[in-house]
């Protein structure tokens, strides 16, 4: 199964055209800093990583980039924070960033609870279900009792809770907060199935195959 979901880029009332008066103080003060504060999850390759030099690498971070090229004229002023989907809105919310382009789904809930602006979207993805070839499974019936690995607080969370709703089905929920904790419990057999974002079950070095619904 694959729910198709948009990564954006969230600013707090900060860099986006608004006009709205915190909008004006937000930029402000990051033209008074100097620099643009991103936050980043900075273990995605292809998103946000590091190498061994110390740089900075991925789309999201040319994002950050491009801001601060626009805001300063310079792309080198940037200053990145490694977040997690706990921290990555919380962040934003007291001020710890001016952005945040880690991986964020814009669901209605984020953009009218939380005092967010979702400034655009980035990138396209899909919530995609990981199973070993050895369970047979051919859909996501299948799963029925399967225990899922899923992280605190995602998407993926919710989508696992749409999908036992959906196919009238019941699956364990193995709730952990690290996603390198999530692919080691997943190849380990703690759990049946892994639930991520298409694109972060791509990245896997150990990727099997992933079952369509």
């Amino acid at each position: 199964m694959k729910q198709h979901l948009a990564r954006v880029m969230v600013a707090l009332g900060a860099l986006a055209a608004t006009g709205a008066t915190a909008s004006a103080s937000t930029l402000d003060s990051v033209k008074d800093r100097g620099v643009v504060t991103c936050a980043v999850n900075g273990s995605r390759p292809g998103f946000s990583s590091v190498d061994s030099k110390g740089e900075w690498h991925g789309i999201d971070v040319d994002t950050c980039r491009a801001l601060a090229a626009a805001v300063f004229g310079d792309a080198t002023k940037v200053k990145y924070l490694k977040t997690n989907n706990q921290t990555r809105l919380t962040a934003l919310q007291t001020g710890e960033v001016d952005v945040t382009v880690a991986n964020t789904t814009w669901t209605r809930a984020r953009d009218t609870d939380l005092g967010l602006d979702f400034v655009g979207t980035t990138f396209y993805d899909g919530q995609g279900l990981m199973v070993p070839t050895s369970l047979g499974v051919s859909s996501v019936k299948d799963l029925d009792g399967a225990s899922v690995c899923v992280r605190p607080g995602s998407t993926s969370e919710r989508v696992v809770a749409d999908i036992q709703k959906k196919y009238d089905i019941s699956l364990k929920l193995v709730v952990i907060d690290d996603q390198k904790e999530i692919n080691t419990a997943f190849f380990g057999g703690r759990c049946d199935v892994a639930v991520q974002s298409s694109s972060g079950l791509r990245l896997h070095p150990r990727r099997r195959r992933r079952q369509p619904g």
